[in-house]
């Protein structure tokens, strides 16, 4: 289903696209509308459609949809100028499925705020750096190589860690995909897909 119907309209702007089951619908369009123009919908071929046709700046999909949800990370690559992808999982475990079609990870539950947040952040980062971008692929950043490495941090963005290393296979490559608190933050490897909760190093 989608928030507004109005919304349909080629006329009409929309800031966010969010594929979510029916059931979920409140948890994300009630903390985003009252500053935001969404659209939210169960259906991938729906959230492709809107994508194309009103120019969002992001996508928010539900990782609960499962392989549909795949689909439209990977769909979204392919929109001109493309959103950005932001996924929300109910398991860790599910992170390194994502980490190359997405450009940020919040984990559930969340709070409200948490994600008004996160949204907001990352659309003004899709403001900067979407000249130059017109592959739609995006790879999280090292922080030794971007400029712009603190917004993304800033905007909880995947950061990968040059310096890490996976406590599984010492893969040297980890990234560090959501924060668990002020103190502590999820990593992956990329190399054999572990998963694990460390201390949160600010870059």
């Amino acid at each position: 289903m989608l928030s507004s119907p109005t919304l349909l309209s080629p006329a009409v702007g929309i800031d966010v696209v969010v594929v979510c089951p029916e059931s979920s619908t409140a948890l994300y369009r009630d903390p985003l509308q009252p500053s935001r123009r969404v659209a939210v919908t169960a259906s991938p071929d729906n959230a492709l459609q809107l994508m194309k046709r009103a120019d969002c700046g992001l996508v928010v999909v539900d990782g609960d949809v499962g392989e549909m949800g795949t689909a439209v990370c990977r769909g979204a690559r392919q929109v001109v100028p493309p959103p950005m992808v932001l996924v929300t999982l109910s398991s860790p475990e599910a992170a390194p499925a994502v980490l190359d079609l997405c450009d940020s990870i919040l984990m559930k539950p969340f709070a409200a705020n948490l994600l008004a947040s996160r949204v907001g952040r990352l659309l003004r980062l899709r403001e900067r750096v979407q000249p130059g971008r017109s592959n739609g692929h995006r790879q999280p950043v090292d922080r030794h190589a971007s400029a712009d490495a603190a917004d993304q941090r800033a905007a909880g963005t995947l950061v990968e860690r040059a310096d890490g290393h996976c406590p599984q296979c010492d893969h040297q490559h980890v990234v560090m995909f959501d924060y668990a608190s002020t103190r502590r933050a999820w990593y992956a490897c990329k190399g054999c897909r572990a998963v694990w909760l460390a201390r949160r190093i600010e870059c």
